[in-house]
């Protein structure tokens, strides 16, 4: 089964029968797995996007490089909040690395730093979609994932 997916696709994902196919400066597709068959498109265009997506809380968390977060309601494939988080929140570019990472209680997002200045590691509420905390990050900030943190080469615990 082949999925077709348009001009400059990335960072395809794939959640229970559903792929999600991502579009430098948008939109985002959702193709039924099993059949390749178009279910949806989400008509966001603020932006390339570079990092891998996250799910959690029932949605797919997408960083674009215009300071925004995306959460997309997985069932419905709706947008439901465009959350505004300055500085370039889509991960590294050249590396197609996740931005975003969601744990039991919140979903983070890392700011990439490629000139090794620091950053901060930003705590949003899932529940109401807002910022609520930042851990300080010095060195080089690549990616994040799973609740672990590389910075500098050098992997550590969230």
């Amino acid at each position: 089964m082949t999925i077709p997916t348009g001009a400059y696709p990335s960072s395809p994902v794939i959640n229970g029968g559903t792929a999600w196919v991502l579009h430098d400066s948008g939109p985002i597709d959702h193709h039924d797995v099993a059949t390749g068959q178009l279910q949806g498109t989400v008509p966001v265009t603020n932006g390339p996007m570079a990092g891998k997506p996250a799910f959690g809380f029932g949605s797919l968390w997408v960083a674009s490089d215009d300071e925004q977060l995306w959460r997309v309601d997985l069932a419905s494939g709706q947008l439901l909040a465009t959350i505004a988080l300055p500085g370039d929140v889509r991960g590294s570019f050249h590396l197609n690395q996740p931005s975003v990472a969601v744990s039991d209680d919140a979903v983070w997002v890392l700011p990439t730093s490629p000139d090794g200045s620091k950053a901060d590691l930003r705590r949003l509420d899932p529940q109401t979609n807002e910022l609520v905390g930042t851990i300080p990050v010095s060195g080089e900030t690549t990616n994040i994932a799973g609740g672990y943190l590389c910075t500098g080469g050098v992997p550590g615990a969230v």
